[in-house]
């Protein structure tokens, strides 16, 4: 199992720097990972919480190239601002049981 560990970035001295390519990158240091793709777990954690934030659940696809939280807050404001491109849906009956605000979702349009 590979072994990492990250620091904290000084993002206030990177802030400060003129040099362009400064961005405030983690160190990192070694101690041991649970999982071996543990850094694309936390992605998809991420973004599945970040969709999530669409009041409903999401019928749709979802392809993410070094998204972050920034790129899919403006994604849903994207989504919704355009009447066009959603509309809510009723979910199958897996479902039954539940209040009715709980078996609507956000069907994105093709």
């Amino acid at each position: 199992m590979r072994s990492i560990s990250c620091a904290r970035p000084d993002w206030r001295a990177a802030a400060r720097s003129t040099t362009p390519s400064s961005s405030p990158a983690t160190a990192c240091s070694t101690t041991t990972l649970r999982y071996e793709d543990e850094f694309v777990r936390h992605k998809v954690l991420d973004a599945v919480g970040d969709l999530a934030l669409a009041g409903a659940p999401i019928i749709g696809h979802y392809h993410g190239v070094r998204a972050g939280h920034s790129f899919n807050n403006k994604l849903l404001q994207a989504l919704f601002a355009d009447e066009a491109a959603w509309r809510w849906a009723m979910l199958d009956g897996r479902t039954a049981g539940a209040a009715p605000w709980q078996r609507r979702a956000v069907a994105a349009n093709a």
